[in-house]
């Protein structure tokens, strides 16, 4: 849903979309800029595979691989670099939280709905965390044996660092922009509806170990309806491109390109910006 809404505005590219929903290419879904620590970081705290299956890797600092002779077998926490140590540290501090809460993990990484359960049609997700309570805390809103769902998150955009027009940012809740509700919105509409369980954010810092939100998301009835007509009404859109052009649309940019995971094979790559005609005059 979010990257077709992309591609009818404009504003994703469609060779991108023809290769992770039609050739099924798995990509990590990445925060811009990370290098694949939210995937490394989840990864510590749940131990569940990412979609791609395979474990996550932490960057080792060249002169450990150096010293270690050209291999990273055996290399620990302190011969990573320093942004997958802060990962790695924090991974620690996130399943503690989780544990002060009252909360044990009984799911993770495991895909709704389950296999054979075709009632929820089309719709589907790969959950972070299904949580349970097992001892009731002081002010947490719920009781014991009661399950959810957390969705984690590891952001360089949080707090006071939240950019409030970049749909990856996270604010204090309060703050949100509307791209961000209407992006992490629709995740969480997602989840909970494939589920039938709350859901919950649970955003740390990538850049400190202190930053941490946590975000309880209300969904009702009116918003799941919402979703599912706007979801099928994309997806019909989805299905109506392929079979009449049996391609998409391709919308390169300089700055979409240089960071998009096709970069390299791509014939329709910007590999420089493109002048953008300014008209300077005043508009009334």
């Amino acid at each position: 849903m979010q990257y077709m809404r992309g591609y009818l505005a404009g504003e994703e590219c469609g060779n991108l979309i023809y290769e992770m929903f039609v050739n099924d290419r798995l990509f990590e879904d990445e925060e811009p800029g990370s290098k694949g620590l939210g995937a490394y970081y989840e990864f510590c705290v749940s131990g569940a595979l990412p979609k791609n299956g395979k474990i996550p890797m932490p960057e080792y600092m060249k002169s450990a691989v150096k010293k270690n002779g050209g291999t990273t077998a055996g290399l620990g926490v302190d011969d990573m670099y320093e942004p997958y140590r802060l990962a790695h540290e924090n991974a620690k501090r996130t399943r503690a939280l989780i544990e002060e809460m009252g909360l044990e993990i009984v799911e993770a990484g495991q895909r709704y709905p389950k296999p054979g359960d075709d009632s929820k049609g089309p719709f589907e997700g790969t959950i972070d965390l299904r949580v349970r309570c097992v001892r009731e805390v002081a002010s947490m809103p719920w009781s014991v044996g009661e399950e959810f769902v957390i969705d984690l998150k590891y952001s360089g955009m949080i707090g006071e660092k939240s950019n409030f027009y970049n749909k990856f940012g996270w604010g204090n809740g309060l703050t949100w922009s509307n791209i961000q509700r209407r992006t992490h919105g629709t995740q969480a509409i997602q989840y909970h509806y494939v589920t039938d369980l709350e859901f919950y954010f649970l955003v740390r810092s990538s850049s400190n170990e202190t930053d941490v939100e946590f975000f309880r998301v209300p969904i009702n009835a009116n918003m799941v309806e919402a979703h599912k007509v706007e979801g099928l009404d994309l997806f019909n859109k989805f299905n109506l491109e392929y079979k009449v052009t049996g391609r998409f649309t391709p919308y390169p940019s300089y700055s979409r390109c240089t960071g998009c995971p096709l970069f390299a094979a791509c014939n329709d790559r910007h590999a420089f910006p493109r002048p953008v005609e300014i008209d300077i005059r005043p508009t009334e």
